[in-house]
């Protein structure tokens, strides 16, 4: 995982200055990644009525993946460090 945000991290500093967001703005374009991901789910799912275009579901999981890992590394968060611990939280929630 930290080479994922280490590599998005080197693809964005390729990008021109308006699309480096802040932080919040960031986070924002997260959660609109995130509706996306959850339309393309309903789609899949055949909880909508329009159909899944190929590629559309990976699409977006990589749109949340690009803005997760971007948003971590403006926030000198490392998402390798961070994830053994929570996902040990949820092994709890079985229990």
């Amino acid at each position: 995982m930290e080479n994922h945000q280490t590599a998005t991290k080197s693809v964005l500093n390729t990008f021109p200055d308006n699309f480096k967001l802040d932080p919040q703005t960031r986070a924002l374009h997260l959660i609109e990644e995130a509706v996306e991901l959850a339309n393309s789910v309903s789609k899949k799912a055949g909880k909508l009525p329009t159909t899944l275009s190929k590629g559309e579901l990976e699409e977006s999981f990589g749109g949340v993946l690009f803005d997760l890992f971007t948003l971590a590394s403006q926030l000198n968060v490392n998402l390798n460090e961070i994830y053994p611990s929570e996902l040990e939280r949820f092994k709890t929630y079985s229990k």
